[in-house]
């Protein structure tokens, strides 16, 4: 269970958002970013060094604008277009829509705002011909003021906001790895923002209707991780499907199948110490979620680095005994066909550390003979992949 990847989205405000900073959260699993190139038609004061920091972390990169409704849509187009032709490295480019006021602070109507953003995208399309030119917006903000927005926005592998500060089970996650959700009181180390996407992943933002899925989400926007200084805390942290990176950033993101223990065992262990810690991963840099007593059995699901995942976190296997090794009952047989979309390892056993017995292409028919969790067995001797994005059912 590795570093899961993410995207970053920035702008001037974060000043304090350094190479130093940055080049810490790509040990933890950045791999894309998108900048602000600026707003109404004012050019991002600190463009040109954010850019240069995911230049030198080769990170792939993409520019936003945010539009100002009261300042002419055509006019903040044009200002974002000149800009982008500075950086052909840049790989996407989205208008920010959600702006509800106009630069009067005065609140715009409905029928205006609407027409405002349909021209912006309109005209968008038009300039960025052949470049990938999308929106980003928030539930919140179509339903309260520009609702027919619904009719031309991009239906699918957009990016949304829907932040789970306000959702009880992230401030109840936060709160178990002994950091503070909502202020600098409790820090926790960076070492746990794997397993806070990880526990993001199990959950779906809340999509305007209409939208059938989201590609990039942006979920979170604060945690007090020790590393970083307060200031460089408050980012947008924005989780992304395979889908969304391989289109917007060009970057491809294999989905890991789920290590699981052989096929026909159940290995048991049994706690030898007076109380283990269970943790959030594997590692004494992980928070600890409870403690079990001396003689607690539990089954193992995966195993790492001298650490043992069970059913409820993960605990170091030196404090551990061998129970048994319990056969699983038989499995009855299936036999059906799948096809295979992309080209993938046929390997001796399921999971990705399973010898490489060799390749199944694209559009080869397959037979499976068992299926197990993430994984299935052919007739032909070996095991591939069940993931949809490799193989599917016919």
């Amino acid at each position: 269970m590795g570093n899961v990847p993410f995207m970053i989205d920035t702008s001037y405000w974060q000043s304090a958002w350094t190479l130093n900073a940055m080049t810490i959260m790509k040990k933890w699993g950045l791999s894309a970013a998108i900048t602000r190139a600026g707003y109404g038609v004012t050019r991002d004061m600190l463009l040109n060094t954010i850019v240069g920091y995911y230049r030198a972390l080769n990170v792939s990169f993409g520019l936003y604008w945010y539009l100002y409704p009261g300042i002419n849509a055509e006019a903040q187009i044009d200002a974002f277009l000149a800009i982008s032709k500075e950086f052909p490295d840049a790989t996407c480019f989205f208008i920010d829509v959600e702006e509800y006021k106009g630069a009067n602070k005065v609140v715009l109507s409905k029928p205006y705002l609407e027409a405002f953003y349909k021209k912006s995208w309109d005209y968008g399309n038009k300039k960025f011909i052949g470049k990938k030119f999308g929106a980003y917006t928030a539930n919140w903000c179509i339903t309260s003021f520009f609702p027919s927005v619904l009719t031309w926005l991009p239906k699918t592998n957009g990016w949304f906001a829907d932040y789970v500060k306000y959702y009880g089970w992230w401030q109840g996650f936060i709160n178990s790895l002994g950091g503070s959700w909502g202020d600098d009181t409790r820090p926790i180390s960076i070492e746990n923002l794997p397993a806070i996407f990880r526990e993001v992943q199990k959950h779906a933002p809340i999509l305007p209707t209409g939208i059938s899925n989201w590609g990039m989400w942006q979920c979170f926007t604060f945690v007090p991780f020790k590393e970083l200084t307060p200031y460089q805390r408050h980012l947008d942290y924005n989780l992304v499907t395979p889908k969304a990176f391989k289109y917007w950033f060009n970057v491809d993101i294999e989905e890991e199948p789920p290590v699981i223990p052989p096929v026909g065992t159940i290995v048991e262990y049994k706690v030898i110490t007076y109380s283990l810690n269970v943790r959030t991963g594997p590692s004494t840099g992980y928070a600890i979620k409870k403690s079990i007593p001396f003689g607690t059995v539990i089954k193992a699901l995966e195993e790492k680095n001298g650490w043992v995942r069970y059913a409820e976190g993960w605990v170091s296997k030196f404090y551990l005994e061998e129970v048994s090794t319990i056969p699983e009952p038989p499995i009855p047989p299936t036999s059906f066909k799948v096809k295979v979309l992309e080209t993938i390892f046929i390997r001796e056993s399921p999971g990705t550390l399973g010898g490489k017995l060799g390749y199944a292409v694209i559009g080869q028919v397959l037979e499976v003979t068992r299926s197990v969790e993430g994984w299935y067995k052919l007739s032909t001797g070996g095991w591939i992949t069940s993931y949809p994005r490799y193989t599917v059912r016919i």
